[in-house]
């Protein structure tokens, strides 16, 4: 586990691989679990099979407690 601190500007890289087909689109962001704030949304669309990388780059807000959250809308 790594905690989040406030105020602070962080990089994101990840790898990902779509393993289906969605109508919505894949996404990525950091939350803010004492305000509601997201900070480094990142969505994109890709067939089912496709691989790619992600870097995001998103500094935190006033509060303390952040999580990282990897999603499908409408799909899973």
């Amino acid at each position: 586990k790594m905690q989040l601190e406030k105020n602070t500007t962080y990089t994101v890289s990840f790898k990902h691989k779509a393993v289906t087909a969605t109508n919505g689109f894949y996404y990525f962001v950091a939350r803010s679990e004492e305000e509601d704030r997201d900070f480094g949304w990142t969505s994109w669309t890709d067939p089912a099979g496709t691989v790619g990388s992600k870097v995001v780059t998103f500094t935190t807000g006033s509060k303390n407690k952040y999580r990282l959250l990897w999603g499908m809308n409408q799909g899973g």
